[in-house]
């Protein structure tokens, strides 16, 4: 099964009662799991609007960022070895739109030589791309 624990979800940024309220469910993919909660994180956020769900930002405190992008260029060689370049999204659907709003474009180069990684992208796809500061 794809699911993570609590404290890792945690550790993405998602509050409590998002991750409880995604965890009797059954996902095929780690991945699946995380849409999950952060579904729920934004449908919390917009019921409890006045309730901040993450650290505001102010110095001192850690603070998660999620941004949403999509495959526009990808390269392979003989080897399977090759690049993907994602963009911000901007546009699509209204998840897109929200996203637009707070990272309005930004761009996203990665070159590896593992082809299993480099099969999980294709053209159009679309990825959540966390950014947690390290400690």
């Amino acid at each position: 099964m794809g699911k993570l624990t609590d404290a890792q979800l945690e550790g993405m940024g998602f509050s409590r009662d998002a991750i409880r309220a995604v965890s009797s469910r059954e996902y095929s993919t780690e991945g699946e799991h995380i849409d999950a909660c952060h579904r729920e994180q934004m449908r919390l956020s917009e019921v409890t609007a006045k309730k901040p769900t993450r650290p505001t930002g102010q110095k001192g405190e850690a603070m998660n960022v999620r941004a949403k992008f999509r495959v526009t260029d990808k390269e392979v060689n003989e080897q399977g070895e090759g690049s993907v370049k994602l963009e911000a999204v901007t546009s699509g659907s209204p998840e897109n739109d929200e996203f637009f709003k707070w990272t309005p474009s930004g761009e996203l180069s990665m070159g590896t030589i593992n082809s299993q990684a480099l099969a999980q992208f294709e053209l159009g796809d679309e990825f959540y791309v966390d950014l947690v500061k390290a400690i």
